[in-house]
């Protein structure tokens, strides 16, 4: 299942993200401070953010982000996944 981020979600996001900006997929490391943002962004009403928990058998197996915004180019809105990220004891199961 996957849904939206919600409040509750907050401590279980923070561990996940701080995973994935410290593992070998990112070039560099970044701030806690900076992930704490991009969550309070996520569960407020955004319209360029949303992030997503996804589940698995009722538990947080990882999370999304996508933006969006206007381009010129398309003539429209686009949609950017910015990230996506499954714990390591859930990958392999089609969660992504």
């Amino acid at each position: 299942m996957i849904r939206r981020a919600e409040e509750r979600d907050r401590e279980i996001y923070y561990e996940m993200a701080d995973d994935f900006y410290h593992s070998d997929a990112v070039i560099k490391p970044i701030a806690k401070e900076k992930i704490k943002a991009g969550f309070d962004m996520m569960i407020t009403d955004n319209p360029y953010l949303t992030g997503y928990i996804i589940e698995h058998e009722g538990k947080p197996a990882g999370y999304g982000i996508i933006s969006e915004k206007f381009e010129t180019e398309v003539g429209g809105i686009t949609v950017w996944i910015e990230d996506v990220y499954v714990k390591s004891e859930y990958r392999g199961r089609g969660l992504g």
